[in-house]
């Protein structure tokens, strides 16, 4: 029974550590920023870089690509982007957008 509580207490505690990442909050451009201050809480310097260079990558393949034809779509499509996500997801983003378009950079240039 011991072995038993000892295992369900080690499965907790890691659900709540992983569990405690900060997310971005997309409900408005404040709380995003907010959000994103306190997820760089911690980081060194070059995490820091990643997360910001990711932000910019989301958001010029977001601004560019969303179709959006007003204010507001566009607002939806930038929460949709970043809401709820955790620092290395948005990271992980970022390097995908950054990805596509060099792909789609050196498909122009091959024309």
């Amino acid at each position: 029974m011991k072995k038993y509580v000892s295992v369900v207490s080690v499965a907790l505690l890691m659900l709540s550590v992983t569990g405690c990442k900060p997310k971005a909050d997309g409900s408005s451009k404040e709380a995003f920023d907010a959000s994103i201050t306190k997820m760089e809480q911690g980081m060194d310097d070059a995490k820091k870089e990643q997360l910001n260079q990711a932000i910019q990558a989301v958001s010029a393949k977001t601004l560019f690509s969303s179709g959006a034809k007003s204010e507001e779509e566009l607002k939806a499509k930038f929460k949709e982007a970043f809401d709820g996500k955790t620092a290395d997801e948005i990271i992980a983003d970022g390097e995908k957008a950054k990805a596509e378009s060099k792909a789609e950079i050196d498909k122009m240039m091959k024309q």
